[in-house]
């Protein structure tokens, strides 16, 4: 009997090859009691041993909407705090990556946030895919993802959602190619940049490169050159924009005291001068204090030196620095390579220069709210030379 054609609550039979495919397999079962369907009821009858089927109790009256919308609901409820939860997971990467692109917290913590996020958020998207997910899963997974997210939020110092913003903006923002500055700062260092081209002002008799002294002897960490133009490794540095490094002595320049050049930092504005890949580093910030402290009569030296990796260069690099041999104090190395983004007001930095050890700098003038010792820029590996 066709199914369209049952428009009452008694029974009807029906011929076995037309039962319903769900039931065929379930004969045996049919034949001890009824079976219910989403709209028929079937059975056996016990008196003729035909097969019947029925229209359910309630098939007739119509179920109210919200009836069917809770019953929507409780099938997919557990679903939503797991959603929330995955919400968040990517919500903390795409903070620890904006932290990490501002230099808010280190490159190694970056990492393993974005990992575990990640970690989670898939673990998540699996429990949310399955049908019928056990309830001990779904508890920890939420126990964890709550973990996770209150950890990093405090570790990143986000307290609400203008702090995330705020965070957004301050490294995803592309004034001036700053935002592009610091993912290069993230995924290279800042070498410094030889040519082995002559400067044009140089005459090289028979196509034979000037010799400049840049090594550094064992008793002396002082070096004399025959030029103004600093070389390291037989080849001349230049700057971020292509120039040559160019000094300029002052034949009056004196030795200072600590003191006296103390005074000279605090007057000097090379290390506000904003840090960037393409137009000023580290060599043209050692360039323009030597060349003013040299103008104010202070006896000045280009250093560069090599440093290995650290947590925030994963390569080896080049540095340049400034050397002053104080009356006082010795020599004493100045490195005023300034910041990418909003600092200190005053940045000039002493540090100690040796093979073998960290390259730590610290800050000359102390000031409220920095910490005088910055962190390590990785181990000196090589002096490179040191002109005066």
């Amino acid at each position: 009997m066709p199914q369209e054609l049952i428009t009452d609550h008694d029974w009807h039979d029906i011929r076995r090859e037309d039962l319903p495919f769900w039931i065929r397999p379930r004969i045996a079962e049919l034949n001890r009691h009824p079976l219910v369907g989403k709209s028929f009821e079937y059975r056996r009858d016990p008196a003729t041993g035909r097969y019947q089927r029925r229209l359910r109790s309630y098939a007739s009256k119509l179920r109210p909407k919200w009836a069917r919308l809770m019953r929507w609901l409780r099938a997919r409820l557990w679903r939503i705090p797991l959603i929330i939860a995955a919400v968040a997971s990517v919500l903390i990467v795409i903070a620890a990556v904006a932290s990490g692109i501002s230099g808010l917290i280190r490159l190694a913590s970056c990492f393993a946030i974005v990992l575990a996020g990640i970690g989670l958020m898939a673990y998540i998207v699996r429990l949310v895919t399955r049908r019928r997910p056990r309830l001990v899963p779904i508890s920890v997974s939420l126990i964890v993802a709550l973990v996770f997210t209150w950890l990093s939020a405090a570790y990143m110092d986000i307290g609400s959602w203008s702090d995330f913003t705020t965070t957004l903006r301050s490294a995803f923002q592309t004034d001036d190619g700053e935002f592009r500055s610091r993912i290069d700062a993230l995924v290279e260092r800042s070498t410094l940049e030889l040519t082995d081209t002559v400067p044009p002002d140089i005459v090289v008799p028979d196509n034979e490169a000037p010799e400049v002294d840049t090594t550094v002897p064992e008793d002396d960490l002082s070096t004399s050159a025959e030029s103004d133009y600093v070389m390291c490794h037989g080849a001349y540095i230049i700057g971020a924009d292509g120039h040559y490094i160019e000094l300029f002595n002052n034949p009056d320049a004196h030795d200072p005291s600590w003191k006296e050049l103390e005074e000279f930092l605090r007057e000097d504005d090379t290390d506000t001068i904003p840090y960037d890949f393409s137009s000023f580093v580290c060599a043209d910030f050692a360039e323009r204090l030597h060349n003013n402290a040299e103008q104010a009569g202070l006896r000045t030296a280009y250093v560069t030196i090599t440093l290995g990796p650290c947590d925030y260069y994963p390569t080896i690099g080049g540095h340049a620095l400034n050397a002053f041999d104080t009356t006082d104090e010795g020599l004493v190395f100045v490195d005023c390579t300034g910041l990418s983004e909003q600092g200190p007001k005053y940045f000039d930095k002493v540090v100690s220069v040796e093979e073998g050890q960290e390259y730590q700098p610290r800050l000359v003038f102390k000031q409220s709210n920095w910490s005088t010792l910055c962190g390590t820029m990785g181990e000196v590996l090589s002096i490179d030379g040191i002109q005066w």
